[in-house]
């Protein structure tokens, strides 16, 4: 269970191998009240609260040994070393296999993920978690935002998870 890092002038995120998930994003150009690069994501949410770009199933048993599987990690060689701005993550385990690939520009706010998920080569439906305090903004009020709820894109749009309720 390792960390990568993608850094560009305006951002930093931290992913791990242990499910492909963020654990970090930090914006370099903000800071808080410490003086440190303002962090988006909750340190402390609890672990029923989905992580950002985590993967959701519906089959519960592909569900639970996604969330903790081991991914193998190749940086983009054009980049190279431990901060490179592109990164692959793939796992397979049998005839299923997932490749997801994170990159960021130079600079700017612009994360480009793709997600990748088959099964005997046929595509196995999925939802990508947007994670606590992430989503989208049109219509929001500043409680859309707030932990402890977390948001998931998927065929239905976005649904709002609250720690014991869903919306």
């Amino acid at each position: 269970d390792r960390s990568f890092s993608l850094t560009n002038r305006d951002l930093e995120i931290r992913v791990s191998t242990r499910g492909g998930v963020h654990e970090s994003i930090r914006l370099l150009q903000y800071l808080d009240e410490l003086g440190e690069p303002l962090e988006l994501i909750d340190q402390n949410a609890p672990p029923e609260v989905p992580r950002p770009m985590a993967l959701e199933f519906s089959d519960p048993v592909l569900q639970r040994e996604l969330a903790s599987a081991l991914y193998k990690v190749t940086p983009d060689p054009q980049f190279g070393g431990r901060l490179a701005r592109q990164y692959t993550f793939t796992y397979q385990r049998g005839p299923l296999r997932i490749d997801r690939t994170l990159s960021l520009p130079e600079e700017g706010y612009v994360i480009d993920l793709s997600t990748r998920v088959t099964r005997a080569g046929q595509a196995v439906p999925f939802r990508i978690a947007l994670g606590a305090g992430t989503g989208p903004a049109p219509e929001a009020t500043r409680a859309d935002f707030l932990y402890p709820k977390a948001s998931v894109y998927g065929d239905r749009g976005v649904v709002h998870y609250y720690v014991n309720a869903a919306e």
